[in-house]
C-alpha cells in the first residue's frame, strides 16, 4: 500500500510540474513538460494495473471467502490452500523436497519446494493444474519460485512447522 501511495504522489507531483511549465507558455517550457507528462502517464498506467489486481483479488475473496487455513500436514501429505484460488493443493510427502525460509523486501516466507518432474498427473497430487498454482511454480513471485506462505499468515512458528514436517517424514523434509 505504501508503494501505491508513493506512485500516486509522484504522478500528482510530475503532473503539477508539467502544468506549471506549460502555464508559463514558453516554447522551452512546453518541451520540458513532455517528460513530466510521459512520466505521469507511465506511473498512472502501472497504478491502474495495481488497482485492477487488488480489485480482482478482492472479488475472488468475496466470491469464495478467505481460506480458513493456509497449510495442513498429515501422515499422508501436505495440503495447501491458496488465497487466489478456491481449490486446495494436496502433495503426498514423496513429492515434497522440503521447505525453505525466504525473505523478500522485509517480508518472511516459507516456500514449499517440490521435486522436479512433479506435475498434476503425478499419482496422489491434487490441484497442481490450477492457473495460479502453475504461475507460482513457473514464475519468480516475491523473489522466488514455489508455493509460498507469508509467516504472518501462519498461526504456528517456523520451528513447529519444521518439527511437524520432520515427524511426518521421518526427518526427510525440513525447513532450511
Amino acid at each position: 500500500m505504501f508503494s501505491f501511495v508513493c506512485d500516486v504522489f509522484v504522478v500528482a507531483a510530475s503532473a503539477m510540474v508539467g502544468l506549471l511549465l506549460v502555464s508559463l507558455n514558453q516554447p522551452i517550457a512546453v518541451l520540458s513538460a513532455v517528460p513530466s507528462f510521459v512520466l505521469a502517464a507511465f506511473f498512472a498506467y502501472f497504478a491502474i494495473r495495481r488497482l485492477r489486481a487488488f480489485r480482482q483479488l478482492r472479488d475472488t475473496w468475496r466470491a469464495g471467502g478467505i481460506p480458513p487455513w493456509a497449510m495442513r500436514m498429515s501422515g499422508h501429505g501436505l495440503e495447501i490452500n491458496s488465497d487466489a484460488d478456491s481449490e486446495s493443493v494436496f502433495l503426498p510427502w514423496g513429492t515434497v523436497q522440503g521447505f525453505r525460509s525466504h525473505q523478500w523486501r522485509r517480508q518472511h516466507f516459507i516456500v514449499v519446494d517440490i521435486f522436479p518432474g512433479v506435475d498434476a498427473k503425478t499419482p496422489g497430487v491434487i490441484g497442481l493444474e490450477a492457473p495460479d498454482v502453475q504461475r507460482a511454480l513457473r514464475k519468480h513471485i516475491f523473489g522466488t519460485k514455489g508455493l509460498r506462505f507469508a509467516l504472518r499468515n501462519l498461526d504456528q512458528p517456523v520451528s513447529a512447522v519444521d518439527h511437524a514436517a520432520a515427524y511426518f517424514t521421518a526427518g526427510r523434509v525440513r525447513v532450511h
